[in-house]
């Protein structure tokens, strides 16, 4: 796939989470107001993970931004494709699953935590996370989304850095 190719379904991909969150809690991707381009800055920019996974009975990832990539410590090409489940250890994916069950019943689960897994076998945290359905425009669910903060004070240190101006 060719780098634009690759950067337009990004995109789109980005703007359909950022939708679907909008029309299910009224509230959009944390950005702050002076950024030109919303798509860039979450992508690359964004002090807090953002990711993807499909709908299918074995769900593997299909969007990542930069900081979900540093904390899980993959590039974007191994990252994208693998099994949703390997990013928690084997102790904590019954916990894990848990969560997305909540989305049987509930289009938006919040305030999750939880331990993962990078790729060298490390855990690390995520703080305040949310979980949600993503829907196209044509409102068929095909991806849950999650987003977690890398530090437990991270959504409050967002809020008073950008949203303060």
């Amino acid at each position: 796939m060719s780098d634009s190719n690759r950067f337009a379904i990004e995109r789109r991909l980005v703007q359909e989470i950022d939708a679907s969150l909008l029309k299910i809690s009224g509230e959009s991707l944390p950005c702050p107001e002076d950024v030109n381009d919303r798509f860039l800055w979450i992508h690359h920019d964004a002090p807090y993970a953002l990711l993807a996974h499909k709908i299918a009975e074995e769900p593997t990832f299909i969007y990542a931004n930069q900081c979900a990539l540093n904390q899980f410590k993959y590039t974007e090409e191994a990252f994208l494709g693998m099994p949703s489940k390997m990013s928690a250890t084997s102790a904590n994916r019954e916990e894990r699953q848990a969560a997305l069950n909540q989305l049987n019943t509930h289009d938006i689960v919040c305030n999750y935590s939880g331990e993962r897994i990078n790729k060298h076998g490390e855990t690390f945290t995520i703080y305040d996370g949310k979980l949600w359905k993503v829907s196209d425009t044509t409102g068929h669910v095909f991806a849950i989304a999650a987003l977690f903060w890398p530090s437990p004070n991270g959504a409050v240190e967002f809020t008073e850095r950008y949203q303060q101006r």
